[in-house]
């Protein structure tokens, strides 16, 4: 998908930012090999660096939706 940005955007070089079920190596060295920087945080990691998040994924329960604004909320 990073590929496919960069030439759609039309740049030279490109960084990215993708989850970490996106951290596979080959993909990584293809990005590199292509001028693509990707910042993926490794496979099991619950670190999330810079941020007060809980260290657990967000459970579907905490989650309201908004009818009006057609939009989930905390």
């Amino acid at each position: 998908m990073a590929l496919r940005a960069k030439e759609t955007l039309g740049v030279e070089k490109l960084e990215v930012l993708a989850d970490k079920g996106y951290y596979d190596a080959e993909q990584i060295k293809e990005c590199v090999d292509h001028g693509i920087i990707p910042y993926i945080p490794e496979k099991g990691s619950n670190r999330y660096i810079g941020t007060d998040l809980p260290q657990i994924p967000f459970p579907e329960s905490v989650f309201r939706y908004d009818e009006e604004k057609d939009a989930l909320r905390v």
